[in-house]
């Protein structure tokens, strides 16, 4: 609804967004944090306080700022799924460096609550600690459709596109949507067009095969079910 009166939705971000939907300018509003799976209000509070005197440069001191108690590896694998630190690089790289950083976050904790000094309390406390070695790392960029099929898993909806963004033009000359078809169309010949998902083979009483699943297109999702053709 908000893409057809040409409001932008923007990802989830842990420099901008609070647990709710909140507006970035008069025609754009960025994703709440509260949409992420696995990320509680704990985690949340946590993010938004500690922003507010310096937002957050890197994922070092993005780590070093927050309660690693509500902040944990799941939290921030989640995070990176959603979009929510592509501020400090590219997806891929932060899903291979954030366990290694996280505990070198709590190392570097605890040594401050103990009044230690190491290598990884070094520096600059307003950058966090010294991640050089990690920004180095060789990854593999995920693909776009990765990306896409991550959001989903871990918001339940596509944010920063669709995949069947490709062939948009030739959904939106079909006959019928997911959210057009009523029950006027019961034992009519339709013709639809999507992405078939959360595909499941089963066995009838009459050892029929079948599938069933969800069809997915640009308006939505519907539930289908597929029976073995006897005349093939």
């Amino acid at each position: 609804a908000c893409r057809d009166m040409g409001i932008e939705i923007l990802p989830p971000s842990i420099l901008h967004s609070h647990y709710s939907f909140s507006v970035e300018t008069d025609t754009s509003t960025h994703y709440g944090l509260g949409a992420i799976k696995n990320v509680g209000e704990g985690a949340i509070e946590s993010i938004v306080e500690n922003r507010k005197n310096m937002p957050y440069k890197t994922l070092g001191h993005f780590l070093s700022q927050i309660d690693l108690r509500q902040v944990n590896k799941r939290v921030i694998e989640s995070l990176i799924k959603a979009g929510a630190l592509d501020h400090f690089g590219d997806r891929a790289h932060l899903m291979v460096i954030y366990e290694n950083a996280i505990d070198r976050a709590q190392v570097t904790a605890r040594e401050q609550q103990n009044g230690q000094v190491s290598l990884f309390s070094q520096g600059d406390s307003n950058d966090g600690f010294p991640m050089d070695d990690l920004e180095s790392v060789d990854y593999v960029p995920f693909s776009n459709q990765e990306k896409l099929r991550m959001e989903k898993e871990i918001m339940g909806v596509y944010i920063t596109g669709h995949p069947l963004d490709d062939v948009r033009e030739l959904l939106e000359k079909m006959d019928k949507r997911s959210d057009t078809i009523t029950q006027k169309d019961a034992n009519k010949n339709i013709t639809v067009m999507g992405l078939l998902s959360g595909c499941r083979r089963l066995i009838t009483k009459t050892k029929r095969k079948m599938v069933s699943g969800q069809l997915e297109d640009l308006s939505g999702t519907m539930s289908v079910i597929m029976f073995q053709n006897d005349h093939s």
